[in-house]
């Protein structure tokens, strides 16, 4: 039972809280999510910490290496901002596509990753970025990958009674370009069907890297490592590159979902849906407003 509302007005001060609980107190931040855990009776806690109001968590920096986004960051704030819109477009239009407005303003980069949903749009978008997840706990301060944040569905690696995310630190690599792409059946506050993010960066040798991410398959966003490389010796024609998509993905596990449809039409979807934003990631197609995949 939840005794105590704290609202932590710096980073140590939520830090001071969280020590003093010694496990039995959470962090919140947007809370988008966690008002469904308690309402289901699936949240425990003597104390939330509320980090709302830590101003150190909100901001978005750019220098000439690396944009650095904070967890505090709202997905309305993502989609408004131009270096997000310019550096970082899969993240831009992932926020565009997550949720209601009202839920935009509210949830946070942070909570997106800590509440360790596999088809979370912003964690996809992230995925396909070479990005580092800064955090702080009771050893200090550390970083680790984003995949590794994830421990089972619905569950993160990321202690929220003892640990806060900080920020996400992506490089602004030579050439990057990212994308996003998103199907789902209703206009509000639609889970997707299935989503996807793809980017490619030039690395300092010279060679190309890319990621094809799509979610959901397991319980985090899964790459598609063995597409990559079967995609790595360059530009294909178009009718070969939809064979190459299809022949990979028809190699994948999918599951029927009462929500999300069937495991082939899921399938089917994902092909179109990563041919298309590969398309436009191979010849940088700037596409403006909506795709005619999100519908």
């Amino acid at each position: 039972m939840v005794e105590r509302y704290l609202k932590a007005g710096s980073l140590v001060e939520a830090m001071q809280f969280l020590n003093h609980y010694e496990g039995r107190a959470r962090v919140v931040a947007g809370a988008t999510d966690l008002w469904v855990g308690i309402k289901n009776h699936n949240t425990k806690a003597e104390a939330f910490v509320d980090i709302t109001g830590v101003d150190e968590l909100k901001t978005v920096e750019i220098s000439k290496d690396y944009i650095r986004i904070g967890s505090g960051v709202t997905f309305h704030e993502l989609e408004k901002n131009v270096q997000i819109q310019k550096n970082l477009r899969a993240l831009q239009e992932a926020a565009r596509w997550m949720g209601s407005p009202q839920i935009r303003r509210m949830a946070t980069l942070g909570g997106n990753l800590v509440s360790a949903q596999p088809a979370a749009d912003g964690m996809v978008a992230m995925s396909a970025l070479d990005v580092a997840v800064e955090m702080v706990g009771p050893d200090g301060t550390k970083r680790r990958t984003l995949e590794s944040c994830y421990k089972t569905f619905g569950e993160s690696m990321i202690d929220s009674s003892r640990e806060i995310v900080t920020a996400f630190v992506i490089p602004l690599h030579n050439q990057a370009h990212s994308y996003f792409g998103r199907f789902h059946l209703r206009e509000a506050n639609a889970l997707p069907v299935i989503n996807c993010a793809v980017g490619a960066w030039m690395k300092e040798d010279g060679s190309w890297e890319s990621r094809y991410i799509l979610a959901p398959l397991g319980y985090h966003p899964a790459r598609l490592r063995a597409m990559e490389d079967a995609l790595a010796g360059g530009l294909l024609e178009e009718r070969e590159l939809y064979d190459t998509i299809e022949k990979h993905i028809e190699e994948l596990t999918f599951r029927t979902s009462l929500v999300r449809g069937s495991a082939e039409f899921r399938k089917q979807i994902a092909v179109q849906l990563m041919h298309e934003q590969i398309i436009r990631l191979w010849y940088n197609h700037e596409q403006e407003g909506e795709s005619d995949a999100k519908h």
